[in-house]
C-alpha cells in the first residue's frame, strides 16, 4: 500500500518541532521540573532521582491540578516515549504503547496493587477508567523492569500513587462543566489524628460526549452518534502507626463505569457497564536502627463487566458477555541495610488469577456462545543491591525467578549506573536488563465460539513473551538550572510476541524498537516557564523490518506556562503526532494514519485562598483528525469550574 501524503501543516509544524529540538536539546520529562526529589518505583526504595540510573518521569498532583486534567489518558500524554490511543473521547477504551512496546507490555500499578483486568483478553490496562483523584502522583519508569515488577513489565511500570492524610483536617471540593453535555465534581477529606490518618475522595463524571466513529467510515445513512461516559469513583487510604517504627496501612479504590460502544460503527445501543475493586492491605515496620525494614502486603483486584448490544436497523446482532477477573497477590519485601552504601532488597511473591466470562450472540438466528473459567498460579523471588561507590557513582543490580503453572520457570536481570559529573553537575546514566509477559489468561484458556462457524480455543502451551533492553543518556543543567537539557537513546528486542487468530493464539513474531527521548526546560523569566519534550520511536517487526501499528515514530509536546501575577496562572500547550501504520477500519488491512497537531490553553485565577476558578480548553482550533483510522479525535472541548480548599 502506497504511503498515504502528509498534509502540509502538519509536515511543517513536525520539521519545525524537531528543528526547535535539535536546536535547544532534549527536554524533561513532563512535570520533571516541580518533581519530587525521592521515587520509589525505580527501586522499591525511596530513592533520589538525581541517584537513578532509569528514564523516570513524575506527574504530581500540582501538575494535574495547573493542567486542569480529568482523566487518566489526558495526564499521560504528557509522558515522553509513550503514545496514548484513545478510540474516542472519554470513556473509550485506551492504550499506553511504552517505547514502541505493545499495549500489554506495561505494568500499571495502584499503591503497588497490579491493577489489570485479569479477563481482559489480551490482559492490557484500559486507561479510560482511571481518574486521577486523590492521587499524590504518578511515577512512570520507562524500560524493562520484570526484575522487580515481573510479568509485564517489557516496556515500564506505572505506579499511580495516592495522597496520605497528615495534620489538622482539610478538604477540597470541585463542581465544574463543559460542552458535549459534560458535567463533573469531587470532594475530597484527608487529616490526621493522634496515630491515624487518613484521605479519602468521591468524585463523578458524565459527558454526553461525542460520535467515536470518523465521518469518512459513518454508513450510508447513518446519524452521528453521541457516545456517552459516566464514571463514579471512590477511593481511600487509611493508616494507623504501631509505636514508633511500624505502620499498617488499607487501600481501597472504587470504580463504576457506564459508557456508550460501538461494535459497529454508529452503534447505538451497545454499552459496557462495569465495577472495579482494588484492595490493598500493607503492613511495614523498622527493626534493629533500621537495619531490617519489612513490608508485607495482601492484594486483591476484581473486574466485573458487562457487554451488550441490542438489534437496531444498522445491525441484527444480539449479545450479551459477562467477564469477571480476579488477583489475589501476598507480597512479603524485606528491605536491608548493608552499611552506608548498600541497600538490599530481599522479595517473595505468590499470586492466583482467576477469569470467568460467558457469551451469548445471536447474529440474527445463528447463536454462537462460550464459556471460560480457568485460573493460574505464579510465585516469585527477587533480590537488588542499590549501592554507591563514591558520592557521585550510584547504581542498581539485581536478578529474579518467576515460576509459572504453564510455562514453567523464568529469569530476568538489570542493572543501572548514575555518574554526576560534579564540576559541571552533568548527569550520566545507563541502564540494561531484561522483561517478560506471561500470556494472559484468555490467551491460555480462553473459549468462545466465532461467527465463521469455528470456535476460539486458548493454547496452554503458550511460552512468556522475552525482552532485552538497553539505554543510555544525560541530563545538563545550565545558568543555576534555568536551563535544562537531556537525551536519551533506547533500545529494545522483544522475541516470542503472542499473535492471537480466529481460533487460537501462538509465539509467531519477533519486534525491535529502538528511538530518542530528548527535552529541553527553561525558566525564561520569573514569570514564564517552556517545556518541550521530543520522541523518536522506531518500533519494526524484526523479521520484516515494517512498522509495528499505532506507533508513529514522531511525538512532540510543546508547553509555556506564564504566570504574571500570583493568583493568575496561564498554560498553553502543543501536542504533535507522527503518521503511523495503522488497521484499515473497513477491510481490516493494512492502512496509514495522518499525523495531527493539537493545541489547548489552561487557566486558573485564585480569587481567595479558599477559593479558585479555572478553564480548560483542547483541540482549540477544532481540527477534524483520526487518531486511529475510522476513530474521531475529540473536536473542540471546553471546560471551566470552581474549586474550594476547607
Amino acid at each position: 500500500m502506497q504511503d498515504v501524503p502528509k498534509p502540509a501543516p502538519f509536515r511543517h509544524g513536525l520539521i519545525a518541532a524537531a528543528w526547535a529540538a535539535a536546536l535547544i536539546a532534549p527536554l524533561p520529562a513532563a512535570g520533571q521540573q516541580t518533581a519530587p526529589a525521592v521515587v520509589v518505583t525505580a527501586t522499591r526504595l525511596p530513592t533520589d532521582i538525581e541517584t537513578v540510573g532509569s528514564s523516570v518521569t513524575v506527574i504530581d498532583a500540582e501538575e494535574i491540578e495547573r493542567r486542569n486534567l480529568r482523566t487518566m489518558p489526558e495526564v499521560l500524554r504528557l509522558v515522553p516515549g509513550m503514545r496514548i490511543v484513545q478510540l474516542g473521547g472519554p470513556g473509550a477504551q485506551t492504550s499506553a504503547f511504552t517505547r514502541g512496546a505493545n499495549s500489554n507490555q506495561t505494568l500499571v500499578l495502584i499503591d503497588g496493587l497490579e491493577a489489570t483486568d485479569p479477563s481482559a483478553a489480551n490482559g492490557a490496562f484500559n486507561f479510560a477508567n482511571l481518574m486521577p483523584e486523590n492521587i499524590e502522583r504518578i511515577e512512570v519508569v520507562r524500560g524493562p523492569q520484570s526484575t522487580l515488577y515481573g510479568s509485564d513489565a517489557i516496556g515500564g511500570v506505572i505506579n499511580v500513587i495516592t495522597k496520605k492524610g497528615e495534620g489538622p483536617m482539610r478538604g477540597t471540593a470541585r463542581a465544574e462543566g463543559g460542552n458535549l453535555g459534560t458535567a463533573s465534581a469531587a470532594a475530597s477529606l484527608s487529616g490526621s489524628a493522634g496515630r491515624f490518618n487518613y484521605a479519602t475522595s468521591l468524585s463523578t463524571f458524565h459527558t454526553d460526549g461525542e460520535s467515536f466513529t470518523h465521518h469518512s467510515v459513518r454508513p450510508a445513512g447513518a446519524d452521528a452518534e453521541a457516545d456517552a461516559f459516566d464514571n463514579q469513583t471512590a477511593s481511600a487510604r487509611l493508616g494507623l502507626r504501631h509505636g514508633e517504627t511500624a505502620e499498617t496501612t488499607l487501600f481501597a479504590r472504587y470504580e463504576h463505569v457506564l459508557r456508550d460502544t460501538d461494535d459497529t460503527a454508529e452503534d447505538p445501543d451497545s454499552g459496557q457497564e462495569g465495577e472495579h475493586y482494588f484492595l490493598r492491605l500493607e503492613s511495614k515496620a523498622s527493626y534493629f536502627d533500621g537495619i531490617w525494614e519489612p513490608v508485607a502486603a495482601l492484594n486483591y483486584t476484581r473486574y466485573r463487566e458487562d457487554f451488550f448490544n441490542d438489534p437496531d436497523s444498522l445491525s441484527a446482532t444480539s449479545r450479551r458477555t459477562r467477564q469477571t477477573g480476579t488477583k489475589s497477590k501476598a507480597e512479603l519485601q524485606n528491605n536491608f541495610r548493608a552499611g552506608d552504601d548498600h541497600r538490599i532488597v530481599l522479595g517473595l511473591e505468590a499470586e492466583t488469577e482467576y477469569m470467568n466470562q460467558n457469551t451469548h450472540t445471536d447474529f440474527g438466528g445463528f447463536v454462537i456462545t462460550g464459556s471460560s473459567d480457568d485460573n493460574v498460579d505464579s510465585h516469585a523471588l527477587y533480590l537488588q543491591d542499590r549501592f554507591s561507590l563514591a558520592e557521585n557513582l550510584h547504581g542498581t543490580v539485581g536478578v529474579r525467578r518467576d515460576m509459572h503453572q504453564t510455562f514453567g520457570g523464568k529469569n530476568t536481570w538489570r542493572g543501572t549506573l548514575v555518574y554526576t559529573v560534579q564540576a559541571t553537575a552533568t548527569r550520566l546514566k545507563a541502564s540494561v536488563g531484561t522483561g517478560y509477559r506471561a500470556p494472559a489468561l484468555f490467551e491460555l484458556f480462553g473459549r468462545t465460539g466465532n461467527n465463521f462457524g469455528g470456535s476460539f480455543d486458548g493454547n496452554p502451551n503458550l511460552q512468556p513473551e522475552e525482552s532485552k533492553g538497553w539505554e543510555a543518556g544525560f541530563e545538563q543543567p545550565f545558568l543555576s538550572r534555568r536551563l535544562r537539557v537531556g537525551a536519551t537513546y533506547f533500545h529494545n528486542e522483544i522475541d516470542n510476541l503472542i499473535v492471537c487468530g480466529i481460533t487460537t493464539c501462538a509465539n509467531t513474531s519477533n519486534a525491535r524498537t529502538y528511538g530518542v527521548e530528548a527535552f529541553v526546560a527553561a525558566d525564561l523569566t520569573k514569570t514564564v516557564e517552556v517545556r518541550l519534550d521530543y520522541t523518536f520511536t522506531r518500533a519494526e517487526n524484526a523479521e520484516t523490518d515494517s512498522d509495528l501499528t499505532r506507533r508513529p515514530r514522531h511525538k512532540a509536546n510543546l508547553d509555556v506556562t506564564w504566570q504574571p501575577t500570583a493568583p493568575l496562572r496561564l498554560t498553553a500547550g502543543m501536542a504533535v503526532t507522527g503518521r503511523h501504520k495503522d488497521v484499515d477500519f473497513t477491510t481490516g488491512g493494512d492502512t496509514f494514519t495522518s499525523g495531527y497537531a493539537v493545541f489547548s490553553a489552561s487557566g486558573s485565577y485564585e480569587v481567595t485562598e479558599a477559593w479558585e476558578v479555572y478553564a480548560r480548553a483542547d483541540n482549540l482550533l477544532d481540527r477534524d483528525y483520526q487518531v486511529a483510522d475510522g476513530f474521531a479525535g475529540r473536536g473542540l472541548f471546553v471546560l471551566a469550574g470552581a474549586r474550594a480548599r476547607f
